[in-house]
C-alpha cells in the first residue's frame, strides 16, 4: 500500500505510468502483429509449397501409370518372334506356356530396363486366374535382376475377375490402383490389362511399380520430408517414406479430412492440409488425390517439418525483441523527460505556495515558462503580492485599532462568542494586576469580579447593580456585543470603568439615615 500511495501522490508517476502501460500494450500488440505476419506468411508459403509438391507428386504417379499402361500394351499385343522361337504373348497365355511366355517377354523387359522404366513386378495370369509368370524386377549391379515367384491364385484380387469376364467401364477395360499381394515382397502401384486372342480374353498382365522406390524418388525430387500413399476408400496409409514407431496407422487420414475429398474439384483447387506428429516431431501435411482414368485410386500426401514455420519466427525473434525493447526504453525515456518538464515548474510552484503558507509572504515563484504553467506562476505571484499588500493594510489597521484601545483610560476586555479572552488593554491589565508578560485569564468568567449586591450605593432611589469588586477596585462593567455587517455575533467587548473614587464620594455625601449599614 505504501508504494501504491507513493505512486498516486506524485504527479510525474501519474503521467509516466499510463504512458508506460500504453507503450507496453503497443509494444506487445506490435510484437503479436509481427509474429502473426511472419508466421502467417511462412504458413502460407508452406501451404503453397506443400500443395505444389503434392500435386506434382500426384502428377508424377499418374504419369508413371501412363508409362506402365503403354508398356503393357506393347506386351499384350507382342507377336511371335521366329528368330528366337518365342510365341506371341497371347498364344503363350492361352496355352499356359510359362517357358514360351518368358521367351516372349524377355526382350521387352530388357528394352524397358534400358529405357529406365521403373519395373517392379510383372505378372501374367491365364484364364483360371493363376499366375503363369511372376517376376520381381530388382535393380542390382547396374542391371535389372529378375526373381521368379512361385505360381499363385490371383482370383482374390478385385480386378482379376473383371478382366477375365471381359468387363468394361465407360473408360475401357484397363485397371489401376494400389496392390499388396500379401507375400511380403512389397507394395505396388499397379496397372492391369487383359490379353485377348481372337476376340477372347485368355488372361491378363499386371505391371507394378514398387511404391517404396517410387516414393523415395518423389521425396528426393520434391525435397519433402515425408511422402505417403493412402488408400482411396478410408484414407489408411498404404506406403510411406517415413517409418513411425507407432506403425503406418499414425499417418492415416482423419475422417474430417477425408470428407474434403467429397468434392474432387474443390480438393484440387484449394488443397487439403493437416498436421501430424511422427516420431515426436510435428509435420505439416498436404494431400492430393491420385486420379487415374477419372477415378481416385489413392491419395498422396507430402509433409514438411513444422520448423519451416517456426524457423522464420525464431530467426526474427531476437532482432524483433531487441527492437521492441529499444523502442520501449526510448519511449519511457521520452516520457520521463516530458513528465519532468511538466512537474519541475509545478514543484517550484508547490514550494512557493508552501513558503507563503508558512508565513513567508515575500516568496515568489521563479517559473518563467510561456505555457499554462507560466500563466499560473504569474497569477500566483500577483495573488501573493496582493495578499501581502492586504496583510500590511490589515496589520496597519489592527495596529491603529490596538493603539486606540490602549489609549482608552477604562479597562477593555474583548472576548469571542464562547467567552474566551482575546484582548486586554493596559488599563484592564492594571486593574487585574497583570504585567505585560503575564498571561491573561482564559475566559471572562475567570476574572475575579464580585458583585456589590446590597452593599451597592443608591443614587436617589436607584441602586447600581453593575458594580463589582475587582481586587481593591470597584468597577462598573458594561458589555457591548460585537457583530459583523450581516448581524452575526462575533463576541463581546467589556468595558471595566473604575468607579472606586466616585463610590467613595457618594458615601460621604449621603445623609446618615440613607447609608446602608
Amino acid at each position: 500500500m505504501g508504494l501504491f500511495d507513493e505512486l498516486r501522490s506524485r504527479l510525474q508517476y501519474k503521467i509516466i505510468l499510463p504512458f508506460l502501460l500504453l507503450t507496453l500494450l503497443v509494444a506487445l500488440a506490435g510484437s503479436a502483429v509481427a509474429f502473426l505476419f511472419i508466421a502467417g506468411s511462412a504458413q502460407e508459403r508452406l501451404n503453397n509449397q506443400l500443395a505444389q509438391v503434392a500435386r506434382a507428386a500426384a502428377d508424377s504417379v499418374v504419369r508413371q501409370e501412363s508409362i506402365s499402361l503403354a508398356f503393357l500394351r506393347e506386351l499384350a499385343f507382342a507377336p511371335a518372334n521366329p528368330d528366337t522361337g518365342a510365341p506371341a504373348v497371347a498364344r503363350a497365355l492361352a496355352a499356359s506356356d510359362a517357358a514360351g511366355l518368358e521367351r516372349a517377354l524377355d526382350p521387352y523387359v530388357r528394352v524397358g530396363t534400358a529405357r529406365g522404366l521403373p519395373l517392379g513386378r510383372l505378372i501374367a495370369f491365364d484364364r483360371s486366374g493363376h499366375s503363369v509368370l511372376d517376376w520381381r524386377l530388382e535393380a542390382g549391379a547396374g542391371q535389372q535382376e529378375r526373381r521368379s515367384q512361385p505360381p499363385t491364385d490371383l482370383t482374390g484380387l478385385w480386378f482379376v475377375p473383371h478382366i477375365l469376364a471381359g468387363a468394361q467401364d465407360p473408360l475401357g477395360d484397363k485397371y489401376a490402383g494400389l496392390l499388396d499381394l500379401g507375400d511380403g515382397a512389397g507394395r505396388y502401384l499397379f496397372t492391369a490389362v487383359p490379353v485377348v486372342e481372337q476376340g477372347q480374353v485368355v488372361g491378363g498382365l499386371v505391371l507394378g511399380v514398387e511404391l517404396d522406390a517410387l516414393l523415395q524418388d518423389l521425396a528426393a525430387r520434391s525435397q519433402a520430408a515425408i511422402v505417403t500413399v493412402h488408400e482411396a476408400a478410408g484414407g489408411q496409409a498404404f506406403a510411406s517414406t517415413a517409418a513411425p514407431v507407432e506403425g503406418l496407422s499414425a499417418l492415416d487420414i482423419r475422417p474430417e479430412i477425408m470428407a474434403s475429398f467429397a468434392s474432387l474439384d474443390a480438393a484440387l483447387e484449394r488443397g487439403v492440409f493437416d498436421t501430424a506428429q511422427v516420431n515426436q516431431r510435428d509435420y505439416q501435411l498436404a494431400y492430393a488425390p491420385l486420379q487415374v482414368r477419372g477415378a481416385i485410386v489413392g491419395i498422396i500426401s507430402v509433409g514438411l517439418a513444422s520448423d519451416y514455420v517456426v524457423g522464420p519466427w525464431a530467426e526474427a525473434r531476437a532482432p524483433l525483441t531487441a527492437l521492441t525493447v529499444a523502442l520501449v526504453l526510448a519511449i519511457i525515456g521520452l516520457g520521463i523527460v516530458v513528465a519532468r518538464a511538466i512537474t519541475r515548474p509545478l514543484k517550484e510552484l508547490v514550494a512557493a505556495a508552501q513558503a507563503v503558507t508558512a508565513g513567508d509572504l515575500e516568496r515568489r515563484s521563479n517559473v518563467t515558462a510561456r505555457d499554462e504553467v507560466g500563466v499560473l506562476s504569474d497569477s500566483f505571484n500577483t495573488m501573493t503580492a496582493h495578499l501581502l499588500e492586504l496583510y500590511r493594510t490589515v496589520r496597519a489597521e489592527a495596529g491603529w485599532r490596538a493603539a486606540i484601545v490602549e489609549s482608552i483610560a477604562d479597562g477593555v476586555v474583548v472576548c469571542d462568542s464562547d467567552g474566551r479572552v482575546l484582548l486586554l488593554n493596559g488599563a484592564a491589565r492594571a486593574l487585574l494586576g497583570l504585567g505585560e508578560a503575564d498571561p491573561p485569564p482564559a475566559r471572562f468568567a475567570d476574572l475575579p469580579l464580585q458583585p456589590l449586591g446590597e452593599s451597592a450605593p443608591n443614587f436617589g432611589q436607584t441602586r447600581l447593580a453593575d458594580l463589582y469588586h475587582l481586587r481593591e477596585h470597584i468597577v462598573r462593567v458594561v458589555e457591548a456585543p460585537v457583530r459583523t455587517e450581516d448581524g452575526s455575533l462575533l463576541g463581546s467587548a467589556y468595558v471595566l470603568q473604575d468607579m472606586s473614587s466616585q463610590v467613595a464620594v457618594s458615601y460621604t455625601t449621603l445623609r446618615p439615615h440613607e447609608r446602608t449599614p
